[in-house]
């Protein structure tokens, strides 16, 4: 038993319970204006009393577990709540100090918005007083105040030194400048005083933001007796409802929240910035365990992979290497993995480096959280920073588009719709379901919904698919690219082609297919492109023909022309041009792509002449007769069933006839294409 345990006890009997959450079916509504959306939190070195101030402000000892009461250690998170002067309540998070335990640490204190940073007086800065310290800085927390604890077994000389000790450690955190108070937790000297100093400074606490979809890590989970799972931790975005359905994240589990506790009182709903106890239903509290998110359903995207900015501690004694195995803090978890260092081979200590972080699990991040990373062996915090948001696959290092990505994606990061705009030009060609947008940047849906229409109506963004899709317009620039040169493409490997299917087009240039169609639609807008039955060419595309090629052509198109409806098939086309299949069947291609010889059925072609020359003979009959006969149209073209049966097909599909038993009639005069191929 450690030397603070035995004084706690001997001063006063600990309040203690294993568990000291129990829902009950009333609901109490407790008053906004009594809780204060913030949580304060301890650090610094074991043994140097965080429990024991912890007790002397709120009467609650945090040590839960056995093993700690025995040991007189924290080794876990301990929570409890106090009052300010003023009656509002403050939650409080108690960390352990022992180094061994820093990952119980981290996942406490990313939670804290203010925090104390507790020295003994007997004992001054320690290892642990100056890792706690960088770690707080590490994850952005600019609000706290230096407990000097224990002044009751020095003399007030050494605590004048102490004092001296910790405002050197001080100078250049946030902690500069900030408040210095002594105290003793045994005897409670000073410990009104502390309180009267937390009152100052909690409202220059800015409270987490309470918009936004619901996320809470979990720093516990346990059951409680006939109310089945129960999480707990500080909601750092969001509100939860009683019956609101959650999503636990990475394990993609749903729930739904059965009953609500802050600060011990059950109530209807709880908000970001103070600690939360969540009675779920319909999971397993087995299955559940630190380190996982509760989030609101289809909201939060988990990954492997994480971008942002690192900062490699000054206090570090030598080169941080490509690819160091680390231990990824976020949140309350903490998971193996390596550094990629984006735009550097090595970073000296006090640098900073754009970095991925390849995980060997999925987290839950959001832009602008904050991970500290320490080595895997020895442990040690190296450092952490900021973090960009989630990839979907590796960056590749070393890069300058993927730096210059990530340095843009820096500059937008604290201006939601900025980010937004960048965060979907950098998927390039890939729309994003309007729906699915929440997910690149979870935000308030009615703010995401206007700031997607603003950027819409300013033509940074672009709907597609009738709204349903959104991409950006660089997208759209950059899919236009791709089009064209997919078409030089297949011309420089098919010199007699102009025309390609949007099938081989798609594959040619992997672009989702309501894209494609966007993209296509502009383009003939803008005279870039022709479209003939389907298919697409560049309108400037031109088809230069050797002499031989030309002469070719020019004796397929008399053939057809001089037989009109009695033209022969292309195998027999090929028979009375002397064999040469290959050469025919390219230039015949081309023939048929410009319109010259139009494909009426399989194997059936007539020279558009003809086409022409059989369609106005149609249309004098209709104006004379109700009625259009196959043998009508056998003496129209004066031809047999084999091109007059084909033809009145022919008619029926470009809209000029209807089929009425085994007679046509005109649909709508004037509707038809001269050809198919229009």
């Amino acid at each position: 038993m450690t030397r603070d345990t035995r004084r706690l006890k001997s001063a006063a009997k600990l309040r203690h319970a294993a568990n000291p959450i129990s829902f009950h079916h009333r609901v109490f509504t407790v008053s906004e204006e009594k809780i204060v959306h913030i949580t304060v939190g301890t650090a610094g070195h074991i043994d140097h009393g965080k429990s024991a101030l912890v007790y002397a402000l709120t009467g609650t000892h945090p040590d839960r577990l056995k093993e700690e009461q025995e040991r007189g250690m924290t080794i876990d998170l301990g929570y409890a709540g106090f009052l300010l002067p003023d009656g509002r309540e403050v939650g409080l998070i108690d960390v352990p100090g022992h180094e061994r335990f820093i990952k119980n640490m981290v996942a406490g204190a990313t939670g804290i918005d203010l925090v104390m940073l507790v020295v003994a007086a007997d004992d001054s800065v320690m290892p642990q007083t100056r890792e706690h310290l960088e770690i707080m800085r590490i994850l952005g927390i600019s609000h706290g105040l230096i407990v000097i604890n224990k002044i009751d077994l020095v003399e007030k000389e050494i605590v004048d030194m102490v004092e001296e000790d910790v405002r050197e450690l001080a100078r250049g955190t946030f902690l500069e400048g900030a408040p210095v108070v002594r105290v003793s937790a045994l005897t409670h000297e000073g410990i009104d005083n502390l309180l009267r100093v937390l009152h100052s400074l909690i409202p220059k606490v800015k409270p987490r933001e309470a918009t936004g979809p619901f996320r809470m890590p979990i720093q516990r989970v346990f059951s409680a007796k006939g109310y089945g799972a129960v999480v707990t931790g500080v909601p750092v975005s969001g509100t939860v409802a009683i019956g609101d359905s959650v999503e636990i994240l990475p394990r993609g589990k749903l729930a739904r929240v059965r009953g609500i506790q802050v600060y011990m009182k059950e109530v209807s709903s709880a908000r970001a910035g103070h600690r939360t106890a969540l009675n779920l239903s319909d999971v397993d509290y087995h299955k559940l365990e630190r380190g996982d998110s509760v989030c609101t359903p289809d909201s939060f995207v988990p990954s492997q992979f994480v971008e942002g900015k690192f900062m490699y501690l000054a206090s570090a004694k030598t080169l941080l290497k490509q690819k160091t195995q680390i231990r990824f803090h976020v949140g309350t978890s903490e998971v193996m993995g390596e550094m990629v260092l984006m735009d550097r081979r090595t970073l000296k200590p006090g640098e900073e480096s754009y970095v991925q972080y390849w995980l060997e699990a999925p987290v839950v991040v959001a832009p602008s959280d904050r991970c500290v990373v320490r080595r895997q062996s020895p442990m040690a915090t190296i450092g952490g920073g900021l973090i960009f948001g989630q990839s979907e696959r590796k960056l590749k290092p070393l890069k300058a588009y993927v730096i210059e990505n990530l340095k843009e994606k820096e500059k937008v990061l604290h201006s939601p719709k900025d980010l937004l705009s960048h965060l979907l030009k950098e998927r390039i060609v890939q729309p994003v379901e309007r729906k699915e947008v929440g997910k690149l940047l979870p935000i308030q849906s009615e703010q995401l919904e206007g700031f997607i229409d603003e950027l819409v109506s300013e033509g940074t963004l672009v709907s597609l698919a009738r709204g349903r899709l959104i991409i950006h317009r660089e997208g759209i620039a950059q899919a236009r690219e791709r089009v064209v040169r997919a078409l030089e493409t297949f011309y420089a490997k098919n010199p007699l082609k102009m025309y390609l299917e949007p099938s081989a087009l798609a594959s040619a240039t992997g672009l989702p297919d309501e894209l494609l169609q966007e993209v296509i639609l502009r383009l003939k807008e803008e005279k870039i492109l022709l479209e003939r039955s389907g298919k697409v060419a560049l309108a400037a595309r031109e088809v230069s023909l050797s002499r031989e090629e030309q002469e070719l052509a020019a004796a397929i198109e008399q053939i057809y022309l001089t037989e009109k409806f009695h033209s022969p098939a292309f195998g027999d086309l090929v028979e009375r041009l002397s064999g040469q299949p290959a050469k025919a069947k390219k230039v015949f291609d081309l023939l048929l792509e410009q319109g010259a010889i139009v494909r009426i059925a399989d194997n059936v072609f007539l020279h558009k002449s003809a086409l022409k020359e059989a369609q106005d003979a149609v249309m004098s009959h209709f104006a004379k007769n109700a009625e259009l006969s196959p043998t009508d149209m056998k003496n129209l073209i004066g031809a047999s069933r084999k091109f007059a049966i084909p033809l009145l097909e022919y008619f029926d599909r470009i809209n000029l006839t209807v089929r009425k038993e085994n007679v046509r009639v005109l649909k709508k005069p004037n509707s038809a294409r001269t050809s198919e191929n229009r």
